[in-house]
């Protein structure tokens, strides 16, 4: 509770007119909460004070890409003709329209709709932020009814989650203004946010706000805003010496010596947009970075004086997840490094203990490798004891992958190379990823990368893969305890490809060892990652000792062991096709022992529940079960559900009744006999596999 006797004060300047002083009214408003919005309206919230509050027109851009959009915003409007809108941010707006009585919109029960503007930033303000500007506004009362429909039981780090949320919305739309090309908007706009940053800064750490990460360090509370300096840097360039999009059919008939510098001066203005969050944005594909690719180990040089000394940023921007507020800008060096990589066909410029190359090792690494080819260069970095698993990967990779594009010249390289020669290196190379004096003291990281080279090698070099498949999968099913990942795929993949180069023959040793892994896991925490693992029961169900891997489905990989959503994956996959788990559907069409209730609900009977997982009621169906009625949910019941999602299944629902379910599952089970391992699949992902080992 604070009153007028204890008003606090703010002023500041930010290269814009000062702001007035704000006495706080009297208010049940926490003091904390008021003293923070009184130091954000002195650094860079708008000042609704003595506005109109009217609908106006604004043009806003989107993270997405897009020039931007008009769409109509709710706010102030001052006198200066600047608009303040919900989001604490201030405008120039396109047009205004007339008044608007803000009694009649706030308080609303959904405040985080209400108090957030359509088109803009997901990060717009809450109900707190809402609560803060109608303190400025002079609207007391309404202000203490948006914080209390906030949530008064949830206010501990109110002040901070208002500042974030603010602050969040300044640098996106700094940001878009800057992927705009708008650098009248962003220049000043970056500006005063990189002079506000360290304010915010410095205030949340007087209030304790920082987030302790690991015992004894912290990380800034504002941690999103660290690119905000560069960001105003660059804004001040473009705003200080316009210049047109580089034309790059032009540079194209520049001589080699003015060409390559041509294309390094045109990075800044690479564009492309992120497709789906958070994947990195494919550079390579830019025609700038295309066309200095093509200039080859020539364009080496330039690219590495570009890496040492250019601070440009691009127009692109690489987007957090959902949740996050993260926007990582890409720089010009990011995009040199990547042109410098595509060119050698290397990607992991890393030291051996993981740490990003600085420019003395990328000058280091092109004063050894030169004009080397891609082929050459790989080989001599998988040819590096000192080189570490991961740069191992990358260069066995580029040099056994059949879909790698390589010269003619560097695959008679390859094959003339005999000192040592490829497989024998990737051999190498698997018996120190997988031999060490202590099992423990491989990382689930080294196994891996073993496991990916003597996939990779049964594909170029069936003969010699063999004893290296045998040496890694004998090693890995001698681990006690398996870890998850991608780990238990790959296992899967070297499984299958023994299967194949050694044939019938060695199937009881390969299944012996393969069933001892199985045997190690614990079948629930695996999710999608065990269907691949389990792929070699579904590509060669028919050999004899592959069959009796049924004992698994009663074992480890049974339904009470394993739970009903490890069978329901394995249905959308290729194992359907190994007799022995068809003939476990089969066992489990029968068990009618009820695992759940399937409730319907009341108000909306078109939708029923499962514990938390919730359906849909088809339209039509003519079985529609009555508002609030409870029905059983049975093991026979999940497996027909799976199986009904097979192309051509008999249909299966269910919020059936019991009598229309057992009908339904009749007629799977004939299904499921009928048409055996001949399943099409209509999810593609579930043929990766094959598709990738050609198996």
């Amino acid at each position: 509770m604070i009153g007028s006797a204890a008003a606090l004060f703010f002023t500041v300047s930010l290269g814009q007119a000062p702001v007035p002083t704000w006495t706080p009214p009297k208010t049940r408003i926490p003091t904390e909460f008021v003293e923070t919005v009184g130091f954000a309206l002195a650094n860079g919230l708008g000042d609704p004070r003595g506005g109109r509050y009217c609908e106006a027109q604004v043009s806003l851009g989107s993270l997405w890409g897009g020039k931007g959009t008009v769409v109509p915003l709710h706010g102030w409007l001052r006198q200066d003709g600047l608009f303040v809108a919900w989001d604490g941010q201030t405008y120039r707006p396109e047009s205004v329209g007339a008044s608007i009585d803000l009694a009649t919109e706030t308080p609303q029960p959904d405040l985080e709709r209400l108090y957030s503007n359509p088109g803009a930033s997901r990060a717009a303000m809450n109900g707190r932020g809402a609560a803060a500007l109608l303190l400025l506004a002079g609207e007391t009362s309404l202000a203490e009814k948006c914080w209390r429909a906030s949530g008064e039981g949830e206010q501990e780090g109110a002040s901070y989650d208002f500042c974030r949320r603010f602050l969040s919305s300044w640098f996106d739309r700094t940001v878009i203004a800057h992927m705009r090309e708008d650098d009248r908007e962003a220049a000043p706009l970056a500006q005063r946010l990189a002079v506000a940053a360290p304010k915010f800064e410095a205030f949340a750490r007087k209030a304790a706000w920082l987030r302790e990460m690991r015992p004894g360090q912290t990380s800034p509370a504002f941690d999103f805003l660290q690119p905000i300096d560069a960001l105003a840097a660059d804004s001040a360039r473009r705003l200080a010496a316009p210049k047109p999009k580089a034309d790059l059919n032009a540079i194209a008939q520049m001589p080699k010596e003015r060409r390559i510098p041509a294309l390094i001066e045109a990075l800044d203005d690479i564009d492309i947009q992120q497709l789906v969050r958070p994947f990195p944005l494919a550079l390579e594909r830019t025609p700038a970075v295309k066309a200095l690719v093509a200039e080859g180990t020539a364009a080496i040089p330039a690219l590495l004086d570009c890496i040492e000394k250019d601070r440009r940023l691009t127009r692109s921007v690489n987007i957090g997840l959902s949740e996050s507020f993260e926007r990582s800008l890409v720089s010009v060096k990011t995009a040199a490094v990547e042109a410098f990589g595509d060119i050698y066909q290397i990607h992991r410029c890393i030291t051996p203990e993981g740490n990003p190359w600085g420019i003395a090792e990328f000058r280091d690494f092109y004063a050894k490798m030169g004009d080397g080819s891609p082929e050459e260069v790989n080989y001599l970095r998988l040819l590096d004891d000192k080189a570490g698993f991961q740069v191992w990967e990358e260069a066995g990779r580029a040099l056994l992958n059949p879909l790698t594009n390589r010269s003619s010249a560097g695959q008679n390289w390859l094959r003339e190379k005999k000192s040592p020669a490829l497989s024998e290196l990737v051999a190498r190379r698997v018996e120190e990823l997988t031999v060490k004096p202590e099992a423990g003291s491989h990382t689930r990281f080294e196994l891996q990368t073993a496991l990916r080279l003597a996939s990779m090698l049964a594909q170029r070099d069936p003969q010699a893969a063999v004893p290296v498949l045998r040496k890694v999968t004998g090693f890995v099913g001698r681990i006690e305890e398996i870890d998850t990942g991608d780990f238990v795929g790959l296992y899967g993949a070297a499984i299958a490809w023994r299967l194949r180069l050694e044939g019938p023959k060695k199937d009881r040793e390969t299944m012996a060892e393969f069933e001892h892994a199985i045997a190690a896991l614990n079948p629930s925490e695996y999710g999608g990652n065990l269907e691949n693992m389990l792929f070699p029961l579904g590509r060669f169900s028919g050999r004899p000792e592959i069959d009796k891997t049924r004992r698994l489905f009663k074992g480890p990989l049974s339904f009470d062991r394993a739970g009903r959503y490890l069978h329901s994956d394995l249905v959308r996959s290729p194992v359907i096709n190994s007799k022995p788990f068809r003939e476990e559907l089969l066992r489990l069409l029968n068990v009618k022992s009820q695992l759940e209730e399937i409730r319907i609900d009341s108000d909306s009977p078109e939708s029923f529940a499962i514990r938390r997982w919730h359906g849909q009621i088809r339209a039509g169906d003519l079985d529609v079960p009555k508002p609030g009625e409870v029905r059983s949910y049975r093991v026979c019941d999940s497996i027909a559900s799976s199986l009904a999602g097979i192309q051509g299944a008999p249909a299966f629902q269910m919020s059936w009744s019991t009598e229309a379910k057992n009908r339904a599952i009749v007629e799977i089970r004939r299904f499921l006999e009928k048409n055996g391992a001949t399943f099409l699949l209509t999810n593609p992902r579930d043929f990766r596999w094959d598709k990738w080992m050609e198996l």
